[in-house]
C-alpha cells in the first residue's frame, strides 16, 4: 500500500508527509524520527487496546489520524492528528513497550 494522508492527492502524499515530519523536527525539537512510513499502530493505554490508522479517526476524540512517526530517540510513537501534533499541540505520544503491533505502508 502506497503512503497516504488524509486529504491530500496520492501524488503530493510524500511532500506533505515530509512537512510534517519536518515541523515536528523543528517545532518540537524532536531529531531523530525515523524513516519508517507508519499506517497503523495497535497499542495499550491504561490497560485497553487502542488503534490508530492513518485517516481514520482516533479513538479517544482528538480528530483524525493524519502521520504516525516513531522517534528513536525517545523509543515512542507519535501519533499526528487534525488536532494534535500538526498545526497545534504535542502529538499523541505511545511509548514502544506498549505498542502491539504496527503496520507499514
Amino acid at each position: 500500500m502506497s503512503l497516504t494522508v488524509p486529504g491530500v492527492a496520492p501524488k503530493e502524499a510524500e511532500v506533505v508527509y515530509e512537512a510534517m515530519k519536518a515541523r515536528l523536527t523543528q517545532k518540537r525539537k524532536i531529531i531523530a524520527l525515523s524513516d519508517r512510513r507508519i499506517r497503523s499502530l495497535q497499542y495499550l493505554d491504561e490497560g485497553q487496546i487502542c488503534t490508530a490508522v492513518v485517516g481514520e479517526a482516533e479513538q479517544q476524540g482528538r480528530g483524525v489520524v493524519v502521520a504516525i512517526f516513531f522517534d528513536k530517540a525517545t523509543s515512542a510513537y507519535l501519533i499526528c492528528t487534525t488536532t494534535r501534533g500538526v498545526v497545534k499541540a504535542s502529538p499523541i505520544s505511545v511509548s514502544e513497550a506498549a505498542a502491539q503491533s504496527v503496520i507499514d505502508f
